[in-house]
């Protein structure tokens, strides 16, 4: 059976295509692949805005004629420039595993200096959702006191704008890091000249990922969509053996939010959907075209939900209160090789005195961290955002797979996925312990505070318990024997609100 696959003519449009091919290559039918590309509208016009170009359909529009005429078969996309409302003879029917759905941040080297000087800076970016969202990030994320963040208009493929920001007096600009991902890891011959044209301008760039709770994905970023006519049944069967579900819906919850509010590129919305093993995270963030600001984060728990508790049974009952520990830095601390990667679990983990080079990969383990870091002039390529130390870091085509991570926290921190513990303190217990007698629900930031109060008060493990995702409710998990009664919040301050909230 032949099958016509149609494309946009860029790079990354073909190796999208590729990727479909090769997917269903993989089910060994025997299919004959052709492929064939067409100039969109949108590539036709690269000097208007993104935003003042019509709102549907202008890259890809063309392809889908193209299926209505009958000269494709298929139509690969970029998923989020399809219209938010499907066609009339034409669907989606399936679509790949996603790829990285975050925005990366390029910022010229060469022009450092002058961000310091000038306490200013100006990025490329066509995206009303970039520019309403990123801006504020700016204020706080770069170890540089900025106080004056502008925008400038770029349009073109990724190769093309990031030569327009070599050749503009901008200093930076953000673009979709699936792009350069999949850019970066094509393997065909072919693409030699623009894997290297990409790789040498992130070379003269100092590069951070945009974490997804500041800056949320256009819905869709990242995945791919298989466009047929919706009469091919046919082809609904084969595209569905490499359909991936999990991808699907999560898009297809996003389109439908932004949908609500009046949808397109045109919006300064962002909206990304995360299935983890806990749950499905829900991130929207931006402003709707009538003022309104959207600002929401939000857990589907598959955990179990405590009972409402009564006012004053809870601890801590702020996020500031009690703690069972001294953090004392250990003595005579050896830096870890400069080409080691940090994880850097809280920010007095990574000790003053070290020089940390902006080259070296920093991680942190959340925004707060971030943020402690940057005041400290340091670097940070990007956070896990507090889901945990196995949150998937996608950083395969921007950091050498033979790089070494380094966890830097405490000396009997757990560890996973092959990180190294470089321990820099050690946790000393207090004299006095918080008063934890007739509390009934309890939130935990380390499952090391969990042991030790249970130490003191066993009585607390009939109680209901709660954390954040990652080490720390795998360890309270493992001294509890179960999670009967260990739920998964994003925060303090979710868990606060939902225990005060809930019914019994």
């Amino acid at each position: 059976m032949k099958i016509r696959i149609g494309t946009r003519k860029s790079e990354l449009a073909r190796i999208q295509a590729e990727l479909v091919g090769v997917a269903l290559a993989s089910l060994s039918k025997g299919y004959k692949l052709e492929y064939h590309l067409q100039q969109s509208e949108g590539d036709k016009d690269r000097n208007t805005p993104l935003w003042k170009l019509p709102d549907k359909g202008v890259f890809t529009r063309d392809l889908s004629e193209l299926l209505l005429k009958g000269e494709i078969d298929l139509a690969v996309h970029s998923w989020k420039d399809l219209p938010l409302l499907e066609g009339q003879d034409t669907a989606v029917i399936g679509t790949l595993p996603r790829a990285d759905m975050r925005d990366l941040l390029l910022i010229r080297k060469d022009c450092w200096p002058k961000i310091l000087s000038s306490s200013s800076i100006r990025i490329l970016s066509s995206s009303p959702r970039r520019m309403f969202n990123i801006k504020d990030f700016l204020l706080w994320a770069l170890p540089a006191e900025i106080k004056t963040v502008d925008f400038a208009s770029v349009r073109g493929n990724i190769q093309t704008r990031l030569r327009k920001l070599f050749e503009s007096d901008s200093d930076g600009i953000v673009v979709a890091k699936a792009g350069i991902d999949r850019l970066l890891g094509a393997e065909d011959p072919e693409y030699e000249k623009v894997r290297q044209e990409v790789q040498s301008a992130i070379s003269a760039c100092y590069w951070t990922v945009v974490p997804l709770s500041v800056n949320p994905g256009a819905p869709a970023q990242g995945a791919l969509a298989i466009e047929a006519l919706k009469t091919r049944a046919d082809l609904v069967e084969i595209v569905s053996h490499i359909n991936c579900k999990e991808t699907f819906s999560c898009v297809q919850h996003e389109r439908e939010v932004l949908r609500c509010y009046g949808g397109g590129c045109h919006q300064k919305i962002g909206m990304s959907v995360l299935e983890r093993p806990f749950g499905r995270l829900s991130i929207l963030r931006g402003e709707t075209n009538e003022g309104l600001r959207l600002e929401e984060l939000k857990l589907e728990s598959k955990k179990p939900k405590a009972p409402k508790c009564v006012q004053g049974s809870y601890w801590p009952s702020d996020d500031e209160e009690g703690s069972f520990f001294e953090a004392v830095p250990l003595e005579s601390l050896s830096q870890p090789n400069e080409d080691a990667a940090l994880w850097v679990s809280k920010s007095s983990a990574l000790p003053t005195h070290w020089r940390i080079s902006f080259d070296t990969i920093c991680w942190t383990a959340g925004l707060d961290t971030w943020k402690k870091l940057s005041k400290r002039g340091i670097w940070v390529h990007g956070s896990s955002e507090s889901l945990g130390e196995k949150e998937p870091r996608l950083l395969e085509q921007l950091v050498s797979p033979h790089k070494s991570w380094v966890k830097l926290s405490h000396k009997n921190a757990p560890t996973s996925d092959g990180m190294l513990l470089c321990p820099t303190y050690e946790l000393s217990p207090k004299s006095e312990m918080p008063k934890l007698q007739g509390k009934t629900h309890f939130y935990w930031r380390s499952s090391s505070a969990f042991s030790e109060a249970l130490k003191h008060y066993p009585q607390i493990a009939s109680a209901w318990h709660a954390c954040g995702p990652g080490n720390t409710y795998e360890g309270i998990k493992k001294l509890l024997g179960n999670d009967e009664r260990l739920s998964i919040y994003l925060s303090y301050e979710a868990w606060q609100r939902d225990i005060m909230e809930c019914s019994p």
